[in-house]
């Protein structure tokens, strides 16, 4: 849904000159439509390697780290303000 909502932006803005379009943080619809994209084939592309059965352990360990420890900022951070 997110993606087709950007690519109808960005066609409309194709039409538009630079200065009219659309921007957030400097970045243009299309700038963000690709950004997405490529999160998505990296996100895609870290699903199939966790999928390895020869390497795919160490992945998922690392997502369970780096899952354990953004909990554990988010707890302190709610705890010490």
């Amino acid at each position: 849904m997110f993606v087709t909502i950007l690519e109808g932006i960005a066609q409309n803005q194709k039409s538009v000159s630079e200065n009219e379009k659309i921007k957030y943080l400097g970045l243009t619809i299309q700038d963000i439509l690709n950004m997405y994209n490529n999160y998505l084939k990296w996100r895609d592309g870290w699903a199939k390697q966790k999928e390895n059965k020869y390497y795919g352990w160490i992945l998922k360990g690392v997502s369970r780290v780096s899952h354990f420890i953004g909990q554990s900022v988010q707890f302190y951070n709610n705890i010490c303000i």
